[in-house]
């Protein structure tokens, strides 16, 4: 019913057959794949992997399902419908393919529960969060909003991806090295 009113499902087709849908392999779990397929050492036994932000709803649950006993990050919560899981590089790697069954089959349960409860308990979607822990997301996000209201249009591309670096640059942390050049559109950042 829900679907059927909401079309749901076809834009959700649309979407993910549009020749302008580019998933992406998430930095931590592009991280995560090379530490566990090429059987490397943490220092000091301490399996975190992490940056300046907390983990996607997608990653965070990829890195609870792994069997290689990651630390589990803080999650910020957001969606990104362009996520995907590291790429398997030895199509005829069995054990890889199953593997990667096994996590997103194991990730299924969980975002499914998530979902139930959240209908069961008539709640609508999060809020989006801020996924940056130094916090030049939210200000990025400030500065949209703004310009939305002056404008009057609702687009991620307000500003051009040279006026979001510049900005980004204007207002990094000091002793940062990131170069956020946000494409919200794709629900990546690089």
């Amino acid at each position: 019913m829900l679907d059927k009113r909401l079309e749901l499902s076809k834009q959700l087709n649309e979407l993910c057959t549009s020749s302008k849908w580019r998933p992406k392999v998430h930095a931590e779990l592009i991280l995560l794949n090379h530490f566990w397929t090429q059987k490397l050492e943490f220092v000091d036994g301490d399996r975190y992997i992490g940056c300046s932000k907390p983990a996607c709803f997608c990653c965070y649950h990829y890195i609870r399902a792994h069997p290689g006993g990651f630390v589990t990050p803080a999650c910020h919560n957001n969606n990104w419908i362009n996520w995907r899981p590291p790429d398997i590089q030895d199509s005829n790697d069995t054990a890889s393919i199953k593997l990667r069954a096994d996590i997103l089959n194991e990730m299924v349960k969980k975002i499914r529960i998530e979902v139930l409860d959240q209908i069961r308990e008539q709640r609508g979607p999060r809020s989006r969060q801020p996924d940056s822990n130094t916090e030049i997301s939210s200000i990025w996000f400030r500065e949209v909003l703004i310009s939305t209201k002056v404008t009057g249009e609702a687009t991620v591309d307000t500003f051009s991806p040279d006026e979001r670096t510049d900005f980004s640059r204007r207002n990094s942390v000091v002793g940062s090295d990131c170069n956020l050049d946000f494409d919200d559109s794709r629900g990546t950042s690089g």
